[in-house]
């Protein structure tokens, strides 16, 4: 007796359960196999960062199992351990499954520049969502620092990351007020008639 894909061999009606044997004939005899569909085990979790539907047990075979993975906030879904990167997905069973999906932290871009008159030290680069920044404006000689391009008059602050950052440093140069005044002085000469 042989299965179909998906099924197995049971017995024979004579409770015997070789799939392949061999009988004596010696009267009339009617003999029927029977298989069962099999069954497989589904089992799929979660890495840090998301969460999977709720699809483990035991499904037949040939059953259609949708798998959603879902990203937690900022975070995002990278793949399942197979190398899908389809977020939600449909398999069919013909064999046991043991799936995990992953998940990685929003990235953003931080771009610091300086205006003339002065430096930012240097942050650019991609950060993870949450990471602190510290940045650092450095007005040059006769310079002085005047504000960031988002309005911040912090020349040296903390960021959050939880977006991408374009942000300036502008400087201006310094100035000074000069005064000048003057001074009438009057010079007055003795009397020529001045008596002792």
């Amino acid at each position: 007796a042989t299965a179909n894909a998906g099924y197995s061999f049971n017995q024979w009606n004579d409770g015997v359960s070789t799939a392949s044997r061999s009988i004596v004939v010696s009267s009339d005899a009617t003999y029927t196999a029977s298989f069962t569909l099999n069954t497989y085990t589904i089992s799929v979790t979660s890495g840090a960062g998301g969460s999977v539907n709720s699809v483990n047990g035991t499904y037949n075979y040939g059953s259609s199992v949708e798998l959603i993975a879902t990203p937690s906030a900022n975070y995002h879904f990278v793949s399942w351990s197979d190398g899908n990167t389809e977020s939600t997905r449909t398999i069919t069973v013909s064999s046991a499954v043991n799936l995990v999906a992953s998940f990685a932290i929003d990235t953003y871009n931080v771009s610091v520049t300086a205006g003339t008159g002065g430096s930012v030290n240097s942050v650019n680069g991609t950060y993870d969502y949450g990471e602190s920044v510290e940045l650092i404006a450095t007005p040059s000689a006769n310079y002085h620092f005047v504000s960031w391009s988002d309005g911040s008059t912090e020349s040296t602050r903390t960021i959050t990351v939880t977006s991408a950052v374009n942000l300036v440093a502008s400087f201006a140069i310094d100035t000074y007020t000069v005064s000048i005044s003057t001074v009438r002085i009057v010079f007055v000469s003795p009397s020529l008639h001045d008596t002792k």
